[in-house]
């Protein structure tokens, strides 16, 4: 093998692909070493018999396999074929070809790439998933769901939401019940809707009284990803007296909680820890059962998102929440007080001031590694910051 063809090689197999040929007069096909079975020749790839090479392959996609090298001279245009090699050196791999016929019809000589899809093929796996797992959730919950995608266009709403705004959840199709529901939503929501996604932050607000006549229903909205939002509508938390929360509009122009009451008796604010499964430590401040749940309940559902996502309390700059990729992949402890080295410098914010922190004081002692998206959650606490790796 000359210099050129081993720099070649090497660089292919770095990024993925490698390159075939194939002799149909002689029924020989010459694969490049690294896709698919070990090879015979290790310095650059081996010839085989077609039909040797077709026992690597599952019998369901044989035929598949066979076609395509048998069609391969019907034209000059290049032919693709998606396949998984089940006996590759490490397990199974998915495979992508792309192939043409070279020179005159005499030779019956033909030449192309194949690329490692593996990658590809787990990453559609893993959507396939978890929008299966976000249509059970939106089943599932109580609370009224509607999804943005990062275009800014209706793309999933729940029944609950569909009753919300008074769309029919039986009557015509998905798409039909989502042209109707974007007809009927409030153009006020729609525009913080709009500045949620422009300002990736979050933001929370009430419907107008002529959604919810009966009971105050607050929504709140949240970027994900690149640009899609998710709104959740749910009962505007009830006071421990059992009236209902008044809300007023915020310095931002949307709605938020009035100056808190005089304080409950000590049984109607019970703190409630966080479960022990979302990693986080116990809140702060002593809140009502139901709102300790409804917190509890919004931030479990981080634990289904694929990317470290941490809710941190700036004060101490300790971690207030941390879901499963998070405590996964940074290391953090399950239990205990996990202080952040390195927060400010992170958040581009100052240090607070009077805050000594030493080893001594705190269970563990974590730097997390930047390049996060970090958003101050004002509709919470102005205290707390959601960092998140993407």
């Amino acid at each position: 093998m000359s210099a050129v063809q081993a720099v070649l090689r090497n660089c292919g197999n770095a990024a993925g692909v490698g390159y075939w040929r194939f002799d149909s007069t002689r029924g020989l096909l010459h694969w490049p070493t690294g896709f698919g079975p070990p090879a015979r020749d290790e310095s650059y790839g081996s010839w085989w018999p077609l039909g040797e090479f077709g026992q690597n392959l599952a019998p369901a996609d044989r035929s598949r396999f066979f076609d395509y090298f048998e069609n391969l001279f019907e034209s000059t245009a290049a032919k693709s074929l998606d396949l998984p090699i089940i006996n590759a050196k490490g397990g199974k791999i998915f495979l992508r070809l792309d192939g043409a016929p070279i020179g005159g019809d005499a030779q019956m000589l033909a030449a192309g790439i194949v690329r490692d899809v593996s990658r590809r093929v787990d990453a559609e796996d893993r959507v396939r998933t978890t929008t299966a797992l976000l249509e059970a959730l939106a089943i599932t919950v109580t609370a009224g769901i509607l999804i943005f995608d990062t275009q800014g266009r209706f793309r999933r709403a729940n029944r609950q939401t569909l009753k919300q705004f008074g769309v029919d959840p039986n009557e015509g199709d998905e798409q039909a019940q989502l042209t109707s529901l974007a007809n009927r939503i409030p153009a006020a929501l729609l525009a913080d809707i709009a500045e949620c996604r422009k300002t990736n932050s979050a933001a929370t607000g009430l419907l107008p009284a002529e959604f919810a006549p009966d009971t105050p229903v607050r929504w709140r909205a949240n970027p994900f990803g690149r640009g899609g939002i998710v709104v959740v509508f749910e009962p505007a938390a009830a006071r421990p007296n059992g009236s209902s929360a008044q809300v007023a509009p915020s310095a931002n122009g949307k709605a938020g909680p009035q100056p808190p009451a005089p304080a409950a008796p000590e049984s109607a604010a019970t703190p409630v820890a966080p479960a022990a499964s979302s990693g986080g430590t116990a809140m702060a401040e002593p809140r009502t059962s139901a709102e300790a749940i409804a917190i509890e309940r919004t931030r479990s559902y981080l634990d289904y998102v694929h990317h470290p996502c941490l809710i941190i309390q700036t004060r101490d700059a300790s971690i207030d929440y941390a879901n499963r990729d998070a405590r996964e992949k940074l290391g953090l402890k399950a239990n205990g007080k996990i202080h952040i080295n390195n927060l400010f410098e992170l958040s581009g914010r100052p240090p607070p001031r009077n805050v000594y922190v030493t080893e001594q004081r705190v269970t563990h002692m974590v730097t997390l590694p930047m390049g996060a998206r970090v958003t101050r959650m004002t509709n919470l606490d102005p205290d707390l910051l959601f960092v998140e790796y993407l």
